[in-house]
């Protein structure tokens, strides 16, 4: 069911929860475009545990940035 019906639920509750993680606080609204890009990229990756730590490693948030990298 995940795999298949469910996997934009997954792919963004499991981004925000590492991200939160990472990030040593809760999200707030700006960091939903940073969400959105990691899910973006997981989705064109096939969901590629790498692609998500990388995307979060390179997100705005966890850089300090207000613009997100790419």
């Amino acid at each position: 069911m995940l795999v298949n019906e469910r996997r934009g639920d997954f792919y963004r509750c499991l981004t925000e929860k590492l991200l939160t993680y990472g990030l040593g606080r809760g999200l707030s609204y700006d960091d939903v475009e940073s969400v959105d890009r990691i899910i973006d990229r997981l989705n064109a990756d096939d969901g590629k545990m790498q692609t998500l730590v990388t995307g979060i490693i390179e997100s705005a948030p966890f850089q300090g940035d207000s613009i997100s990298m790419q």
